[in-house]
């Protein structure tokens, strides 16, 4: 489900994945979004889209180090309270 849905069938939209504190460089983070991957590409998609908070530059580096691109600029998300938030996308194949 997507606020901002895409009509084709073989594009995912990552949702809420978060590590916490006490595992940050431990390299969950890494294995469990590789093990995403590998769940998506099985299932026949073939882009992956997300959202995270324009402020949160330790996920955004993390995505980015993981081949993840931004899309447009940082924009305002009235439904979470005014959150500026930027959209990522993966190519899967």
């Amino acid at each position: 489900h997507s606020s901002y849905p895409i009509d084709d069938p073989t594009f995912a939209q990552l949702w809420q994945m978060f590590i916490r504190r006490e595992h940050w460089g431990s390299s969950i983070a890494t294995t469990l979004h590789a093990a995403v991957l590998e769940e998506a590409r099985g299932r026949g998609y073939t882009t992956f889209r997300l959202y995270t908070p324009a402020g949160q530059l330790r996920a955004r580096g993390f995505y980015e180090r993981e081949g993840w691109r931004s899309v447009g600029e940082a924009f305002t998300e009235e439904a979470l309270g005014g959150m500026e938030l930027i959209e990522y996308r993966l190519r899967l194949v």
